[in-house]
């Protein structure tokens, strides 16, 4: 009995592979709304639920005719941690990201700009390399004494500094953001950021988009159909969460299904990860899905001859089966990678999506 279910599953599996994963790509289409929505870099900020559900968001918005993005990531983030009750940013799920802004509001995307530019402009840093740093810094600096001398604060924000820059660009002036780094000596990142976009951000706008909704496939065989056919249905970007360290290591089995005994779990150095997924088609006879990553333009150094979709920064046309010696070579950006089902069959723990109606 047991030889003939063995066999069933493996039948059922073969055949399906054979016979789906119909071509599709969301980033080539025709006025594809990925045309807007950058690649994006989070640059070591743990806020890659946030990247997810705004992308999302903003793609069904312009499908819907708006012309252009209006949600940023942080305001995402920073309106989970609200739900949350959570003094950080970091750590979230693309599910109640979503959620938090449908019962906020959103605060336009021109407006957070304008807000988070007088740290940008002044430090010559991104969002997110700021954000990191005070990532870092705050749960540090919030276990001092009230009383403790400015010195040791400047020590720490300087300990802080030096191991954040290895990950930044050159050229910082993290010296015109001292008065907000010692302020987290007081305040959370939370409510530092709080406190610089709430007085532009006063009056969120509620946005009409469908409800997410979070689907967990039981067992390894049904995850790859599962994203298959929901990408059919939805003909739209879906957001996966997975073990990170199946990019590095395609035979890597991070996830431990739940059982009648035994509850879902994730190992320990499964490095919990979200990103969209774009598309997919079969290559060498397998299903592999378009992985848009937030690991900044050129995907990740886990793309080792990987199998790509570039872009060129003069032309803006694409390549696809980019090959590695073109992800880097300063005239192109990858959009996205093909990742194997074997990956995410072993490593992904959520699939989240917008409702097609």
């Amino acid at each position: 009995m047991k030889m003939f279910i063995l066999l069933f599953i493996f039948t059922v599996t073969s055949s399906w592979a054979q016979n789906n994963c119909t071509p599709l790509n969301l980033i080539t289409q025709k006025d594809s709304p990925f045309n807007k929505i950058p690649v994006f870099d989070q640059d070591g900020l743990g806020i890659c639920y946030s990247y997810t559900a705004s992308q999302l968001i903003d793609y069904q918005l312009m499908k819907k005719g708006n012309k252009d993005r209006i949600v940023h990531p942080l305001w995402g983030a920073l309106k989970f941690a609200d739900s949350a009750k959570q003094e950080s940013i970091s750590s979230g799920t693309t599910y109640y990201a979503i959620k938090a802004i449908q019962d906020a509001g959103n605060c336009h995307l021109k407006s957070f700009d304008e807000a988070i530019s007088t740290w940008t402009k002044k430090t010559n840093a991104s969002e997110s390399e700021i954000m990191g740093l005070v990532e870092k810094l705050a749960p540090k600096l919030g276990l001092l004494n009230t009383k403790v001398h400015q010195d040791v604060v400047d020590e720490m924000i300087a300990a802080a500094i030096e191991e954040h820059s290895p990950y930044c660009s050159t050229n910082i002036s993290w010296n015109q953001l001292m008065p907000e780094l010692r302020s987290l000596s007081l305040l959370s990142s939370r409510k530092l950021l709080s406190n610089l976009v709430l007085p532009v951000c006063n009056k969120p706008s509620r946005i009409s988009i469908t409800n997410p909704r979070f689907n967990l496939p039981a067992q390894d065989e049904q995850w790859v159909p599962a994203i298959d056919s929901k990408l059919d249905e939805l003909n739209a970007p879906i957001a996966v969460s997975y073990c990170a360290r199946g990019l590095y290591d395609e035979s890597y089995d991070g996830v431990n299904r739940k059982t009648a005994t035994t509850p879902l779990g994730v190992k320990p150095d499964c490095s919990n990860h979200e990103s969209i997924i774009a598309g997919k088609k079969q290559i060498n006879g397998k299903c592999h899905f378009l992985l848009r990553n937030s690991w900044g333009s050129g995907f990740h150094s886990s793309n080792t001859d990987r199998k790509c979709l570039c872009k060129s920064r003069k032309t803006g046309k694409f390549l696809d089966d980019c090959q590695e010696e073109l992800h880097n070579d300063g005239d192109n950006i990858v959009e996205a990678c093909w990742i194997s089902e074997d990956v995410f069959s072993k490593n992904a723990f959520g699939l989240t999506f917008l409702d097609k109606k």
